[in-house]
């Protein structure tokens, strides 16, 4: 057969099979395989944004939860390949501001204690050759493009009978200096016993540095192995800004920002398709909406004790 003229529904449909087929790491994708099926993800909702972008098609996350499939998006697509979803407006995508409060913060807030040190960390090899500016220069390219790295939260306690009063905030890009988030321990000529135990102390030391209600949310602390030896860069961050999945949002954009700096240029990283207000807003407004309100019962026999 022809094959679909450009921009007509058949060709829409064909790159948006290609790009659901990269985004999941699969060989191909059937017009009416359902993305979230077949391994999708929030997550990977916003790749498909990113992806779909790079291939002339304007298509939000939610317009990818609202049609799962390659061939009910494309018929959702105008004939100018932009999905017929509500548009964002210059409010919605302005990612500075207050934020809506997010379920993990609320599940802090009932559990109660304090929060500080609850984070995820990982461990990772660095460059050969890497150093300090250059990890603080990568660093502030993520923060300064990722609104969830840069929350302020505040916590007003209105006395015993009442619960406290929980608050957050989106600062502007600019206003997190990266050389107050990443330090450089000495880790040359040190076995694997040793490096362990340096890693273990410096991972306590970093967890005691997070202060969500200062801001602070990340901590990066590279070891360095000496020149032309790969070191070992380790990242604490608040469970407020990262969950499991969102890793490798971030970690596949600190790549990037670090390569270019080290080339010398400025990193260019992937439009962020939805701001993280503009997403918790949606979540707030799921959450309250009827047809969510009226699984409450449900829900509340569900986790009832003895349940």
């Amino acid at each position: 057969p022809r094959p679909a003229p450009a921009d007509s529904p058949g060709d829409r449909e064909r790159r948006l099979r290609e790009v659901f087929a990269q985004v999941l790491g699969l060989d191909e994708v059937g017009g009416d395989e359902d993305f979230f099926v077949l391994g999708g993800d929030s997550i990977l909702s916003m790749s498909v944004a990113a992806r779909a972008r790079k291939a002339g098609l304007t298509v939000t996350p939610r317009a990818v939860f609202e049609h799962r499939t390659p061939a009910a998006l494309a018929a959702a697509l105008t004939p100018t390949g932009v999905a017929q979803d509500a548009p964002e407006t210059a409010a919605d995508s302005d990612g500075v501001g207050d934020l809506p409060l997010l379920p993990i913060v609320h599940q802090l807030r009932e559990d109660g204690g304090p929060i500080g040190r609850f984070n995820l960390s990982m461990l990772l090899r660095s460059p050969a050759g890497a150093d300090l500016a250059s990890l603080a220069g990568a660093l502030q390219a993520v923060v300064d493009h990722h609104d969830g790295l840069r929350p302020v939260l505040s916590r007003m306690d209105l006395g015993p009978a009442l619960p406290a009063l929980w608050s957050a905030v989106i600062r502007p890009p600019g206003a997190v200096d990266s050389a107050g988030l990443s330090r450089r321990v000495d880790a040359r000529g040190l076995d694997g016993a040793a490096l362990r135990a340096l890693v273990a102390e410096e991972s306590d030391a970093a967890a005691s540095r997070l202060d969500p209600d200062a801001g602070t949310v990340l901590q990066a602390v590279w070891f360095d192995a000496g020149a032309g030896t790969p070191g070992r860069l380790l990242l604490v961050v608040h469970h407020l800004a990262v969950d499991g999945v969102s890793w490798r949002v971030l970690l596949g954009d600190l790549a990037v920002a670090w390569e270019a700096v080290a080339r010398g240029g400025r990193p260019v990283l992937e439009p962020v398709p939805t701001s993280l207000r503009r997403f918790a807003r949606e979540v707030v407004e799921k959450a309250t909406s009827p047809p969510r309100q009226a699984e409450l019962p449900y829900w509340g026999g569900v986790l009832a004790p003895g349940a």
